[in-house]
């Protein structure tokens, strides 16, 4: 009778814990990492790197320039939410002269779902004749726990 109450004291508890494991969301951060690259003959040129979706809506990013030749003026990138195929801005630096990388605070879609994220890194320089032009990395940083990104 021990044994019997015990087996069924023992299967009662492994469902309650599968039921709490089953009802309760676990999101592992997602990072999605690419080179860049980008000229700029006169004005400024924007690179988009390709849109990853979020299940939390949490987003973080950071982009490296890595080389910077002589006639860019400078940078910058954004956290873009690709919302419903309009491009709103979640973030933006400011503008950067120096090689380095630069990080942003962890932002998050105004809408629920699972939103659609990128960044755009924008290249300043050129006069017509010299171009400008700068490479580096971006790592964007998706589904990060509430305590936010790194």
């Amino acid at each position: 009778m021990r044994t019997r109450r015990s087996r069924i004291g023992l299967l009662i508890a492994a469902g309650i814990s599968l039921a709490v494991l089953q009802a309760t969301p676990s999101y592992a951060e997602t990072i999605q990492q690419g080179p860049w690259s980008i000229s700029s003959l006169l004005g400024s040129n924007t690179y988009d790197t390709p849109k990853y979706t979020s299940t939390t809506g949490n987003v973080y990013t950071c982009v490296k320039a890595s080389a910077l030749n002589a006639n860019a003026s400078g940078w910058s990138f954004s956290i873009i939410w690709y919302n419903g195929g309009r491009a709103t801005v979640v973030w933006s630096s400011r503008g950067f002269t120096d090689l380095g990388t630069h990080c942003s605070p962890t932002g998050e879609a105004t809408e629920s779902g699972n939103p659609e994220y990128f960044d755009a890194i924008t290249l300043w320089g050129g006069d017509g004749v010299n171009e400008a032009s700068g490479s580096g990395l971006w790592d964007l940083y998706l589904d990060c726990p509430d305590s936010g990104c790194p």
